[in-house]
């Protein structure tokens, strides 16, 4: 069996480097329900001078911003060269700071889809530099299993 072949993985947001203070920035909506596993990994470059709060939202609408923020579990990666990582750590609707020195690590936020039922099949993740952050450079890519196996899956992207 092939699992690698049969994720599907989404650039949704391109690198960028945040060098002023910015209000939250959104990733692209996903369909949660063209998934069956939902996963968004923030890949940090440099991370100058605060603290990030990372948002996962449910929303009825393909437009980021203004959705219900939901529960989510995450794992971040040791630093760069290393192959280590925290465990899974479960974190409420009101997000999880990542530390300031966050430099080269990876970020995993999963998603369970049975989050976003009752009329809100799309997510995205909010992602809020604290107010003395002076650089952050970062990019962030979905990663997603399809409901359905294709060899060219269904946009889960709106």
């Amino acid at each position: 069996m092939n699992n690698l072949g049969n994720i599907h993985m989404i650039p949704v947001l391109s690198p960028v480097d945040t060098t002023t203070t910015v209000t939250e920035a959104y990733t692209d909506v996903v369909d949660a329900g063209e998934c069956t596993e939902i996963e968004f990994v923030l890949y940090n470059g440099v991370v100058t001078g605060d603290t990030v709060v990372v948002l996962a939202y449910k929303d009825a609408n393909t437009t980021a911003g203004g959705g219900t923020a939901i529960p989510f579990r995450y794992k971040l990666s040791d630093t760069l060269g290393t192959d280590a990582s925290g465990a899974w750590t479960y974190v409420a609707a009101t997000g999880y700071t990542m530390p300031a020195d966050a430099d080269g690590k990876v970020l995993r936020v999963n998603i369970d889809p049975a989050h976003t039922g009752g009329g809100f099949p799309y997510v995205y993740l909010g992602l809020d530099p604290g107010a003395s952050m002076t650089n952050w450079v970062h990019g962030v890519v979905c990663v997603t299993v399809p409901r359905y196996n294709e060899s060219t899956p269904a946009s889960a992207l709106d």
